[in-house]
């Protein structure tokens, strides 16, 4: 099972925790505009 939390939310980090989900990876995740990227030459 996965399991996605917020970092910065420490209660609900610690309940998972107190119930066995250990921290195996970070994740990071990007979205880019393909439109945006046109508005700046690129």
């Amino acid at each position: 099972m996965v399991l996605f939390t917020d970092l910065a939310n420490a209660t609900g980090n610690a309940l998972y925790r107190g119930v066995g989900y250990r921290a195996v990876e970070d994740h990071v995740v990007r979205e880019f505009d393909a439109g945006e990227a046109a508005d700046h030459g690129m």
